[in-house]
């Protein structure tokens, strides 16, 4: 079942009394009653959205199989517009046709800049790629395509945004249990930015910590160990985690 993002809002309100009793909840965000807070709510969804996007928990934003198609002379490519960096550690693409994977050049361009100054105007097969340092999300390629390899296909992985804007947007968490533990975590942001504690950091709050671990825990799909310590199996061991 989804959650959207004004229904995410409207609890939010409700679990810090702003909403009570038969109050109506809010119907849109350009509704007057309560618009401010609910502008601070939208606000907290948001950045604890962000905050999860950034460590690679969220299941919806991993988009796999995504492709780039060589061109003759074609030194760098865009990305998608959701794009926010790439799957995986390391990253990498993967050549269809050779079969083997294209890592990011050591220390990025400024390092390839320094080893190899001519490297915009060397042609051939790819052997690694470095991310463009521009206002839109762009990938460049070391060697640059030749004739070569024009229309060669490479697949990767990348994480997208899942960010929400307006009302309907979904909340970008898979079961209601999930959804109930992010929105006592934004609840606690939430919190936070209305009373105005800009100064004093969220991870110190036990409310919120214990809400995150919570998230945390059901993110990973399967049942936490009842358990801790080493366990012997025959001539082996493992450790409830």
């Amino acid at each position: 079942m989804s959650m959207s993002f004004l229904t995410a809002v409207n609890r939010l309100l409700r679990i810090n009394g702003i909403i009570r009793g038969d109050t109506d909840p809010l119907a849109t965000f350009s509704d007057t009653a309560h618009n401010s807070t609910s502008q601070i709510a939208q606000i907290s969804i948001q950045d604890e959205i962000s905050e999860l996007t950034s460590r690679g928990l969220l299941p919806y934003q991993h988009k796999i199989q995504q492709v780039i198609t060589l061109a003759t002379n074609t030194r760098t490519y865009s990305f998608p517009t959701d794009f926010i960096q790439m799957w995986g550690d390391p990253p990498f693409f993967l050549d269809t046709v050779q079969n083997y994977m294209i890592y990011q050049y050591p220390g990025g361009e400024d390092q390839l800049r320094n080893e190899i100054y001519n490297y915009r105007t060397q042609y051939g097969a790819p052997m690694s790629f470095y991310f463009e340092l521009t206002t839109a999300p762009k990938v460049s390629f070391f060697l640059v395509p030749d004739a070569s390899v024009n229309g060669r296909v490479l697949n990767y992985d990348y994480s997208a945004s899942v960010n929400v804007l307006v009302e309907a947007d979904v909340i970008p968490l898979a079961t209601v249990d999930q959804q109930y533990a992010f929105c006592d975590m934004a609840e606690r942001r939430f919190k936070f930015l209305f009373e105005g504690k800009i100064d004093t950091p969220i991870d110190q709050d036990p409310v919120y910590r214990e809400a995150r671990a919570r998230l945390y825990a059901l993110l990973k799909g399967k049942q936490p160990s009842t358990h801790y310590g080493s366990v012997y199996t025959g001539n082996r061991a493992s450790w409830g985690i």
